[in-house]
């Protein structure tokens, strides 16, 4: 059922406007036919004109006020008792309607007629008629006038208030006004000058080089009971038939061609329209019908169940797949777990890098061989003298590894900030030292206890697993945020599928919990695995390799120091064939030196053991939690559904009373869409079939 809604600011009483007065009239409809069409809004000044007290609608109707959208200079407000004022009936009349604007003015709205301070004569508060009912007219125009007048003494400030008012209302874009210039109750003018006066401001200019009047229109007054039996347009004739009134063009005189004038304007206005009208017509009816498509059809049988609940799944399915395999093709950038999850993965890894270990080790950064490289260039070049070569060989041997500094940069990830801290390697030295002499008690002096190695290493890497366990746990709030993000976007937590979308979120949480949990057991199996293990053990060729690199290293550091006399500068520097030759001579029984070996192997081991643990925890652990084809982004799919019982199907469905009131009401806003498509297409026929006459 439709409705129509007509407003106008509450005026202190009917103004006096002279018979000849002639004024602006205004069209102002909010809206467009058919269902498009909910309500007029017209901003009116009630004036003297005399009106039949004819029925105006013959259908529900109800009287209220309505609070103004916004403050308007120069009115006040209704007083609050014109809340509570409700009118309501099943026909209006001019009687009723000057009845009510009486008692709103005067035990409602608070008028104090008058002029000074505490004077009300208008207010901003709009007076509300809405008409209801089938056969309510879907295209309304409605008289404006141009100026509000008054001859009783009112405050300036609220004519222009009113002025404004009527100004914002006629502003808004959805409304069409048209301003046309009428000379009203010409058998009401006697004076033969004023006549000729009026007559001629149609085709001359005035002082200021415009026509007084010159696309106006002139009629006469309304009907009334003294007229004879005569009919308006009997009338017209007989007025403007006689001179002067007949030097008034012909197209300009009479009701009948004010009709014809303003019909050929509504015409073009409707024509321009159009376009835009019945593509408003057809995204609402798009709009409605896919919402009625959502909601499917009542749900009484298992298969119209399965039916329903599959058009969801199938749309999870699809985003969950993009969201794990195809990323760029989603809908939302807001559920790209891929990339929040490459965020994730590269945070762990520089937190492992840089505070996965207890200890710093030494000569962090340096690549031994490399450093080995570069000095036996600076032993064999025999292009520099003695001194420099000692100088260059000395601060290659010495030189000072990249010791960058993390923590600003691990101040900005979140959750890691308990593991910055890291021991310097002088701590690590006295503890080495410290279990060095304990596990050195069984062993012959200067013979190291292999059993030493593997309890260094554990307590280096202690804080792994704890690491591990913090980007798992960041891991799974990501998942479980686009999980979640991609059921809401296919299935919102409103409206008619609140109900699926709950049942379906429990599901959903079910099978991520059991997924974290099979996770983290697997990543807490490994931890321990890798950080209590009793015996370092590797196939990796690096190990020798890069343990050779750092003995070597320490070796020519050693035999260096040992050549100096005072600050590196050595006395008589080994060739090269020299220095192989002394490291498999080497004694290394020496203390220090021991400490440095058993650093070295635990370095290597640990820097080999760490690259292993973060690939295996960011590609096994990690991935296979989110790939897990019992998990929240693949387990629920068309065979998912296929094997419920129907006991759950019937929950995961159940249609609430809500639902059922939508689609009723969803039918009906179809059929009133397709009824106004309908009457905007035959609208467009007729004017076009006018057009083409």
């Amino acid at each position: 059922m439709s409705s129509s809604k007509i407003t106008a600011p509450i005026p202190p009483r009917q103004g006096d406007v002279s018979p000849s007065s002639s004024g602006s009239v205004g069209f102002g409809a909010r809206g467009s036919w058919g269902a498009i069409c909910r309500e007029v809004v017209v901003v009116a000044k009630f004036d003297g004109y005399s009106v039949s007290h004819q029925v105006w609608h013959r259908e529900r109707f109800c009287i209220y006020v309505e609070k103004s959208p916004q403050a308007i200079k120069g009115l006040g407000q209704a007083d609050s008792a014109a809340e509570r004022y409700k009118l309501e009936g099943d026909t209006l009349t001019t009687n009723a309607f000057e009845a009510a604007l009486k008692d709103l003015s005067e035990n409602y709205i608070g008028i104090k007629k008058g002029t000074g301070q505490f004077k009300k004569n208008f207010v901003s508060d709009i007076v509300t008629v809405k008409l209801s009912g089938p056969n309510r007219s879907l295209f309304n125009i409605l008289d404006l006038p141009g100026l509000v007048m008054a001859s009783c003494n009112v405050n300036e400030s609220e004519l222009q208030g009113t002025q404004e008012l009527a100004i914002h209302y006629i502003s808004r874009p959805e409304n069409t006004v048209m301003l046309i210039g009428v000379f009203t109750k010409c058998d009401k003018e006697t004076s033969l000058d004023e006549i000729h006066t009026i007559v001629s401001s149609t085709t001359s200019k005035s002082e200021g080089g415009e026509s007084v009047f010159e696309n106006g229109m002139f009629v006469v007054c309304n009907k009334d009971d003294t007229e004879n039996g005569l009919s308006r347009s009997e009338i017209e004739q007989d007025i403007f038939g006689k001179e002067p009134w007949s030097r008034i063009p012909i197209e300009r005189r009479g009701v009948s061609k004010f009709k014809d004038y303003l019909g050929e304007i509504l015409t073009l206005r409707i024509e321009q329209a159009f376009p835009k009208l019945e593509r408003d017509i057809w995204l609402q009816l798009k709009d409605k019908r896919a919402m009625e498509l959502e909601l499917g059809e009542p749900r009484s049988t298992l298969s119209q169940e399965q039916a329903y609940l599959n058009q969801f799944v199938r749309k999870y399915a699809k985003q969950a797949t993009l969201a794990l395999r195809r990323p760029g093709w989603l809908e939302h950038s807001n559920l790209d777990l891929r990339q929040k999850l490459r965020i994730l993965n590269d945070q762990f890894d520089k937190v492992m890098r840089w505070t996965g270990g207890v200890w710093s080790f030494s000569d962090a950064n340096i690549n031994p061989h490399s450093v080995i490289s570069e000095y036996l260039t600076v032993i064999d070049n025999t292009h520099i003298d003695k001194e420099a070569k000692n100088q260059q060989a000395y601060e290659v041997l010495h030189q000072a590894g990249d010791q960058r500094d993390f923590k600003l940069e691990l101040s900005k990830i979140p959750a890691f900030e308990e593991y910055e801290h890291v021991k310097t390697w002088a701590e690590f030295e006295s503890t080495i030292r410290d279990y060095l002499h304990r596990f050195g008690a069984s062993q012959p002096p200067g013979v190291v206890n292999s059993d030493i190695y593997p309890v260094i290493y554990r307590l280096q890497v202690s804080k792994w697993g704890s690491i591990a366990q913090e980007h798992l746990e960041r891991v799974r709030d990501a998942l479980q945020l686009s999980y979640e993000g991609i059921l809401s976007s296919v299935c919102p937590d409103t409206g008619s599928t609140s109900t699926l979308h709950r049942e379906l979120k429990g599901r959903l949480f079910l099978m991520f919990r059991a997924t974290f949990e099979k996770a983290q057991r697997r990543m807490e199996d490994y931890c321990k695995q890798e950080t209590e293990t009793e015996l370092l053990q590797t196939t990796d060729e690096r190990f020798i390799h890069e343990l050779d690199g750092w003995r070597m290293l320490r070796y020519a550091r050693a035999f260096h120091d040992g050549c100096s006399v005072h600050d590196g500068q050595t006395q008589t520097l080994a060739s090269r064939t020299t220095l192989a030759n002394m490291w498999h001579i080497m004694d290394i029984s020496n203390e220090r030196r021991m400490i440095c070996d058993i650093h070295d192997v635990v370095k290597v081991y640990y820097e080999i053991s760490l690259q292993s643990f973060i690939r295996h925890i960011t590609q096994t652990i990690v991935e296979g939690f989110i790939m897990d084809k019992d998990g929240p982004l693949s387990k629920l799919t068309t065979d998912y559904v296929l094997g419920l019982s129907e006991k759950d199907v019937g929950k995961i469905t159940k249609e609430d009373k809500t639902t059922g009131e939508l689609r009723e009401q969803l039918k009906r806003d179809i059929a009133k869409l397709e009824g106004a498509r309908d009457i905007a297409k035959a609208a467009r026929d007729k004017v076009e079939a006018i057009r083409a006459v």
